[in-house]
């Protein structure tokens, strides 16, 4: 029930926050279009409250440690597929998420394909093992505190993936770059 009420109020304040700051600013279409977006946002939580009071204790309980393994492993693969052997970051994903598709069950197959796209991040962004391990383990923690939110609506992969390389790049920047 925590990490539930955890990942919707995590996802509330970014959310707001974002939009709030864009509602702002916006005029014309662009007031109507975000306008739509915060819509769907608020009805997206109220689904996910809904959700949460059905099932308190969420899809992912107990299956923690599998997921943060995929997730360290995957943005390894996808990170040195790409940057040490060569490889286009797009074929690095694939390959990771191809591979991840066939050897494992669903929910971690989706662990690794979200991870891949952390691991897509260039050389100047993950500059060592140390951001890239960094990133994995972020990207699984993310994973299991937001997985039961916006089930089934598109771009949660990728926002997950996006999130864990940005702190990634905060967390090394606030201990000096490391």
């Amino acid at each position: 029930m925590y990490r539930n009420s955890l990942s919707l109020l995590l996802l509330a304040g970014v959310g707001i926050a974002l939009l709030g700051g864009s509602l702002m600013e916006a005029r014309g279409w662009t007031l109507y279009a975000l306008a739509a977006i915060a819509i769907f946002f608020s009805l997206g939580l109220a689904a996910h409250f809904v959700n949460l009071r059905k099932n308190p204790r969420g899809a992912g309980a107990g299956k923690c440690i599998p997921i943060m393994a995929t997730a360290v492993i995957s943005v390894a693969a996808t990170w040195g597929l790409s940057a040490k052997l060569g490889l286009n970051t797009a074929v690095a994903s694939g390959l990771v998420g191809i591979v991840a598709a066939l050897v494992l069950p669903g929910k971690l197959a989706v662990v690794a394909y979200t991870a891949s796209f952390a691991g897509m991040s260039s050389l100047a962004v993950l500059t060592g093992l140390p951001m890239v391990i960094c990133a994995g383990v972020l990207v699984g923690g993310i994973f299991i505190l937001v997985y039961p939110v916006y089930d089934g609506i598109g771009g949660k992969l990728g926002t997950i993936a996006a999130g864990a390389v940005l702190t990634t790049l905060l967390v090394f920047r606030l201990l000096g770059g490391m």
